[in-house]
């Protein structure tokens, strides 16, 4: 089979099981943090946000304990399960050893790369989308960058593109031109070099909906150009409502068509596996996605992880990867990886942040 299917974010099946928050990601803002602070030290307030990171990883890990029981084998987590660890804001500036129990939090992301890799479910990270890397401000871009690479590398992944960080361009050439296209690309390529070995290896670029970086243009740069000038083309990432909406052509008038796209892309992941994107919008409104998808992702004839742009997460995709079983998932198979897998905190001070512990 060459089509395989995998979740962004949240699992939609675990959160009907247990709809109370056990399942939602938990955040901390600076406001809130720095409150927290102010009204009962800084410990205190590290302590708070150290129990948000517990409840992400522990959630993270829960989702990535239950895909294998419903045939998905790719997971995008969350990029904000740090929260302000991983924001690098120029007001709070927190490393992840300023945690009291950073020791225990290394320890959980052991545990999920090790479930990860026994599961045989793969991961990526999309950065936050203000993250570029052309331009000359782009400090907390690296930083941002190189810190899901540590994720990453301390989880026990290899330094590549089988657990991508993808990015977008998100920043336009000065003119639709070759020139400004080459100026765009190396001021990339510049700061590209100032990311970490492990964090450069896997980075990959995505497509996007408008403007001049389509797939033909972000092929023909960042691929090629990059090979052929510095023996360094990037790896892409395709998204299929992007192409459909900024199709890019060789004549200036033909449109690729979308398998020809596809096929340029796959061979830039050198053998890995490649992690695509699958999204349909609602016709009324274009900017939000469908509850499902309307059909099965078709086969291109090539072995291509797709990421889900459904709202109905993982309950929209059991209608593809067990279709037969559909209707049992959301009893049996659910309720053996919920059973006693959360309480309710006794903290009644946490309460509020629907955090839980393990039995």
């Amino acid at each position: 089979m060459n089509v395989h299917y995998g979740l962004i974010g949240t699992s939609e099946l675990l959160k009907e099981k247990d709809p109370d928050g056990s399942y939602t990601f938990s955040g901390i803002t600076q406001k809130t943090f720095k409150s927290a602070k102010d009204s009962s030290g800084l410990e205190s307030a590290l302590m708070e946000l150290s129990s948000r990171i517990h409840h992400n990883l522990t959630l993270t890990e829960n989702i990535i304990d239950f895909l294998p029981k419903i045939n998905i084998s790719h997971y995008r987590i969350s990029s904000s399960i740090f929260s302000l660890v991983s924001d690098f804001s120029d007001e709070i500036d927190i490393a992840i050893t300023d945690i009291p129990d950073h020791q225990e939090i290394t320890a959980k992301i052991r545990a999920i790369g090790f479930m990860a890799r026994q599961n045989n479910v793969t991961l990526s990270v999309y950065p936050d989308s203000t993250n570029s890397l052309i331009g000359e401000d782009v400090e907390h871009s690296i930083k941002e960058l190189n810190f899901h690479s540590w994720f990453f590398e301390t989880a026990g992944f290899p330094s590549n593109a089988s657990n991508p960080i993808i990015i977008k361009p998100f920043s336009e050439p000065k003119s639709d031109t070759h020139e400004g296209a080459v100026e765009c690309v190396k001021s990339f390529y510049d700061n590209f070099q100032k990311l970490n070995k492990e964090t450069k290896n896997r980075i990959v670029l995505q497509n996007e909906s408008s403007g001049f970086w389509n797939p033909v243009n972000l092929f023909k740069y960042f691929h090629v150009y990059l090979n052929e000038k510095y023996d360094e083309g990037m790896v892409l990432s395709y998204s299929n409502h992007a192409d459909t909406l900024n199709s890019g052509s060789f004549d200036g008038s033909n449109a690729v068509e979308p398998a020809v796209n596809i096929g340029a892309f796959h061979e830039t992941w050198m053998g890995v596996v490649p992690i695509f994107l699958w999204s349909e919008k609602d016709p009324s409104n274009p900017t939000i996605s469908l509850d499902y998808l309307t059909e099965p992702i078709p086969d291109f004839n090539y072995n291509i992880k797709w990421e889900c742009d459904v709202r109905k997460r993982d309950k929209a995709i059991v209608k593809y990867t067990m279709p037969e079983e559909e209707d049992k998932v959301t009893e049996e198979v659910i309720m053996t990886i919920t059973k006693n897998k959360y309480k309710k905190s006794s903290d009644a001070a946490r309460s509020f942040n629907a955090l839980y512990d393990k039995n």
